[in-house]
């Protein structure tokens, strides 16, 4: 096996480039890159559409299952091997980057296409995966198509869930065309995935690529505060019921406990916040936002849940007349990739002569989930803009995409020829 193999950065960008098109949106602060492209959205459908039309060009069979995953399968000479999956997602967060999950896909696309071009020949199978919704952006749960092929969540709960406008995601598959059938990954080799970094430890260091050792805990939540809507100027601060005031002072708490506790690396986020009715001279009658909590130790996250529950509780003994109300929409415990698979990568990283580093991964990714159904394994990228990302700045450089590329063409060849 030879290490001078590697893929055409050029080709690769290019590739990026017109996928970036799918959903390209303009910002003040844009680069060439920001893309907008929620779930089954127009953009997001040719995206996908675009992504199986490069599939069968290059020889793959595709497959979509029920709940809209994507995948295009490619032959080895022995095809009762169980398969090697490589992929990512290309749904994006609302004014998003272009990168996202992106990379990954059209990294494992070009991997299939320089094997191609040197007419080399695998064992065993190998699949491009393309995971529906996740970013959760639309439906409201991260890394769902992955979770339900995994197992982790039921495909007839997944199929239930409603976006904002009451659109279940059922009706959005129907409506798309990417209600699919049956079982199409069964007992896969290994998982691997491009991505970007989304931080800052690569970019701020001398690392041409990541090797995550895992994913940190994560926990998603909805609280709802409801007071009583009373007009601005004629209302008396001892007589308000300020939904708004509860909410933020809520938020902010959980701030600051996030602070306290930073040196075991909890953060947390409001991402979200509506006001009712959303008039400049109506004290707020109704707030809602969100809450994102995530900790490498699950025991920190759970503490921190722990302490979000009684604040709830505390609104409601205060006596205040307003009503909190908290409901949990994500869970997932840390999850550690296999450490083998993650030895195989650092070996053909350092055979490629590219620098690499351990680090944990802050966001949650498709290979979590498929960590429960294969070992899983990631490649991340270094980024511009201290790893920015969610952002029309998400950016890394061609080359730097090229080599993670390249070093997941390696790793690939290795499992499927050389594995039992």
């Amino acid at each position: 096996m030879t290490d001078q193999l590697k893929v055409d950065t050029e080709r690769l960008w290019s590739a990026l480039e017109e996928l970036g098109s799918f959903g390209r949106y303009e910002a003040p602060e844009a680069n060439l890159f920001g893309v907008s492209r929620p779930a089954f959205s127009p953009a997001d459908v040719a995206a996908r559409r675009w992504i199986m039309a490069r599939m069968e060009e290059l020889g793959l069979t595709v497959q979509i299952d029920p709940v809209g995953n994507v995948f295009g399968r490619l032959e080895g000479s022995d095809p009762g091997r169980s398969p090697v999956v490589i992929g990512s997602h290309v749904d994006s967060v609302p004014q998003g980057g272009a990168f996202d999950g992106a990379l990954g896909v059209l990294a494992a696309l070009e991997v299939v296409r320089t094997l191609r071009s040197a007419e080399t020949v695998l064992r065993g199978p190998l699949i491009v995966a393309v995971f529906t919704e996740e970013e959760g952006s639309r439906f409201g749960v991260d890394m769902l198509g992955s979770a339900v092929a995994a197992g982790r969540i039921p495909l007839a709960e997944a199929l239930a869930l409603r976006d904002p406008d009451g659109v279940t995601l059922a009706e959005a598959l129907r409506d798309t065309g990417f209600a699919g059938t049956g079982l199409v990954l069964d007992a896969p080799l290994a998982y691997l995935e491009v991505h970007i970094e989304q931080g800052p430890l690569l970019s701020s260091s001398d690392s041409d690529i990541g090797v995550p050792t895992g994913v940190q805990a994560i926990s998603w939540h909805e609280l709802t505060v409801v007071g009583q809507a009373a007009h601005a100027g004629a209302t008396p601060p001892r007589l308000r019921r300020d939904a708004a005031r509860t909410a933020t002072r809520l938020a902010d708490r959980m701030f600051e406990y996030a602070s306290d506790h930073q040196d075991h690396g909890l953060t947390a986020t409001v991402g979200r916040m509506l006001l009712e009715p959303g008039v400049i001279n109506i004290i707020p009658g109704a707030a809602r936002f969100s809450l994102d909590m995530r900790a490498p130790d699950d025991e920190v996250l759970t503490a921190a849940e722990a302490h979000l529950s009684a604040l709830v509780e505390e609104v409601h003994a205060e006596g205040t007349g307003l009503v909190c109300e908290s409901r949990r929409t994500v869970r997932t415990r840390p999850v550690p990739f296999a450490e083998p698979l993650r030895q195989i990568v650092a070996s053909w990283a350092e055979r490629l002569g590219y620098r690499h580093q351990p680090l944990i991964s802050g966001a949650g990714h498709d290979a979590q989930e498929m960590a429960a159904l294969c070992p899983s394994a990631m490649i991340f990228v270094p980024g511009r803009h201290d790893g920015i990302s969610h952002s029309p700045r998400e950016y890394s450089e061609p080359a730097a995409c090229a080599k993670a590329a390249t070093l997941l063409l390696h790793v690939v060849r290795t499992l499927c020829e050389e594995s039992p």
